[in-house]
């Protein structure tokens, strides 16, 4: 399994359902520097340990989003856009790239939110399994 196919898999579907909102895909600067309401994406791939002979056919990993409003904008926006990457990722999703299927066997885990001088953050964190 590779980083790519995760990219591959699941960056075109985020992109059009989150088609009114500016994204920041990793390793690729945003075209203009986020102002407003914007989602930071990253995969974060782990690798499978193999425990003697036995394999486990497939790894996991997480996708992380930082559902990112200004700070003085009401928390309810930033859970609302939470609530829509759920959607487009619901339990049960399967996605298929490069001859292999990404799947998120899970519900979205919402993290407690985080605020600095500018932003205010909601991260959501899937899981996701791929079959290798």
């Amino acid at each position: 399994m590779s980083l790519a196919t995760i990219y591959d898999a699941v960056f075109p579907v985020i992109a059009a359902g989150l088609s009114d909102v500016q994204i920041v895909w990793p390793n690729r600067p945003p075209k203009t520097i986020p102002t407003g309401t914007h989602v930071e994406i990253h995969a974060l791939p782990a690798q499978s340990k193999t425990i003697g002979t036995t394999t486990t056919g497939f790894e996991t990993g997480l996708i992380q989003f930082s559902v990112k409003v200004k700070k003085d904008t009401p928390p309810k926006t930033a859970a609302l856009l939470a609530d829509r990457i759920a959607a487009i990722l619901p339990r049960n999703t399967q996605l298929t790239a490069n001859g292999q299927t990404v799947r998120f066997n899970d519900l979205p885990d919402y993290a407690p939110p985080l605020a600095d001088d500018i932003w205010y953050n909601q991260p959501v964190t899937l899981r996701y399994s791929v079959t290798v």
